[in-house]
């Protein structure tokens, strides 16, 4: 559920995949309103959480429970700001989700699976954004073969881990790879503009040059 979720933010921030145009009514609404969509996101990971935990039967019983429950919140809320500090946020939903953990022995959070796409695809610095993605799988490594015994959903959860920050750096780089491409068009056609305008301004001033010697001839 999480990787689904993840692929449609995927979707919604670029127009083209692989040259094909994304439907522009799925696409408008998440350009047009980038925090209200990333509410959405931080809402509907919360949910997600919540419905994890009622099919676990947690319950409130105590103070680690609420500071479970706390934990949890902060770290889907700050989905907020995963476009503009998309560092800060993966480490503050990896904290999160180290403690919701350590309180309930649940798998975490799934503000974990869109924090780890937008490291990889708001994060400017490669080796920053691959060091937080290395910590992540340490934390989901650490609960699949350390804590429980070796299991295929574990290698699963170790991989979904790699793939969408994997997923989110391939759109970080084919976006740039189109910004730059969209640049250089500009660039072309802006120096084929001033080629047009030398070449009417040469044009100009041969036929003056005629025509001042044909007066003269006269």
């Amino acid at each position: 559920m999480p990787a689904l979720a993840t692929f449609a933010i995927a979707v919604a921030e670029h127009a083209t995949i692989a040259g094909v145009r994304v439907w522009r009514p799925l696409l408008a609404p998440a350009q047009r309103w980038p925090l209200s969509t990333d509410l959405l996101i931080a809402l509907l990971s919360f949910t997600l959480t919540l419905l994890l935990w009622a099919q676990a039967n947690m319950a409130v019983r105590s103070f680690v429970d609420v500071g479970t429950f706390v934990c949890a919140f902060v770290g889907n809320l700050a989905l907020l700001w995963r476009r503009s500090h998309p560092l800060s946020t993966h480490y503050v939903v990896l904290g999160a989700s180290v403690l919701v953990y350590l309180g309930s022995m649940t798998g975490g959070i799934f503000a974990l699976a869109f924090s780890l796409y937008s490291v990889g695809r708001h994060a400017k610095d490669s080796r920053a954004s691959l060091i937080a993605m290395l910590a992540a799988l340490a934390f989901v490594a650490v609960d699949s073969f350390i804590v429980n015994p070796p299991s295929i959903s574990g290698m699963l959860g170790a991989m979904m881990v790699a793939g969408l920050w994997y997923v989110g750096r391939r759109y970080r780089f084919r976006g740039e790879y189109l910004r730059l491409l969209e640049e250089r068009a500009e660039h072309l056609e802006r120096e084929r503009s001033v080629e047009a305008e030398r070449a009417v301004a040469a044009e100009r001033t041969r036929i003056a040059r005629e025509m001042h010697d044909i007066v003269a001839h006269q």
